[in-house]
């Protein structure tokens, strides 16, 4: 369960990766001792493994380690800032991130269609769609890089590969 619970706040983590990462931070808590803490611009990765978690940093050491038995809690202290201040709920993602064909956005409950828009980092308008409907989003012909996908007031950051 805990696993589970864990993956989940992963991915909800990835639909929030357009934080300003300077003062977001991921606390680990422990059973047997004082909390861990690292600011998300250190962190490169999160391991998974049988029995824990395995924190690589940036530079592709390993931060630190816990047991699954050892864990208690995982908090995310985010903060946003700018214009992408309008943020996905932790229940919807896109996926797959990085995209080849297509993209799905997972959690979207909406009986109504809507208008959905694509841009590059940069900000410019590369692709929209009206009357989107929850179905998959072709991404076929846009250049490899990263964009946000605007739904809404939701912002969602990928990866065209």
């Amino acid at each position: 369960m805990i696993k589970k619970t864990f993956l989940f706040a992963l991915l909800s983590l990835n639909c929030l990766g357009m934080l300003h990462a300077q003062e977001d931070k991921i606390v680990v808590h422990s059973k047997n001792g004082a909390p861990w803490e690292t600011g998300i611009s250190e962190l490169r990765k999160i391991e998974v493994s049988e029995t824990g978690l395995n924190f690589i940093g940036t530079n592709g050491q390993s931060l630190n380690s816990k047991s699954f038995l050892d864990l208690e809690k995982i908090s995310f202290n985010l903060t946003t800032s700018g214009i992408l201040n309008d943020i996905v709920t932790p229940d919807c993602f896109v996926y797959p991130n990085p995209a080849t064909d297509y993209l799905n956005v997972a959690g979207w409950n909406s009986d109504k269609a809507v208008s959905i828009a694509i841009y590059s980092i940069n900000g410019q308008l590369v692709d929209s769609q009206e009357n989107w409907n929850g179905g998959p989003i072709s991404v076929t012909r846009l250049p490899q890089g990263l964009y946000l996908l605007k739904l809404n007031n939701q912002t969602f950051k990928f990866r065209k590969l």
